[in-house]
């Protein structure tokens, strides 16, 4: 389930879990705040200064707006099943960053039709 530019989405972490099942960080954290960079280097990630440039703070519940798809990281298996690990850029509270997949959840709408 790709996202599409110009999709809403909401940022999801747990509270003080920002590691995926496989040992790998996917925000920045300082204490108990939560930030996303705004670049990751995909030739590199992961390993050690991967994330570049400002850091933008976000919470649990953010909303963002997808801005386009960078790719996933070189050193990560093709393989369908490492999606989450496929990288977006993303405006999300006044800031343009990167952001993995892991971390953004679709925003579903429900229209009801008035008659």
């Amino acid at each position: 389930m790709d996202f599409t530019p110009g999709e809403l989405i909401v940022f999801k972490v747990e509270p003080g879990i920002h590691y995926t099942q496989d040992g790998f960080v996917t925000v920045c954290a300082r204490g108990k705040s939560l930030f996303l960079p705004e670049k990751i280097n995909l030739t590199s990630y992961p390993s050690c200064s991967d994330f570049k440039g400002k850091l933008t703070e976000v919470a649990c519940g953010d909303i963002g707006i997808v801005m386009n798809y960078l790719g996933r990281p070189w050193q990560i298996n093709k393989d369908p099943e490492w999606f989450h690990y496929d990288v977006y850029s993303i405006y999300i509270n006044g800031e343009t960053c990167h952001g993995f997949k892991h971390n953004l959840r679709r925003i579903n709408y429900r229209f009801n039709r008035l008659n």
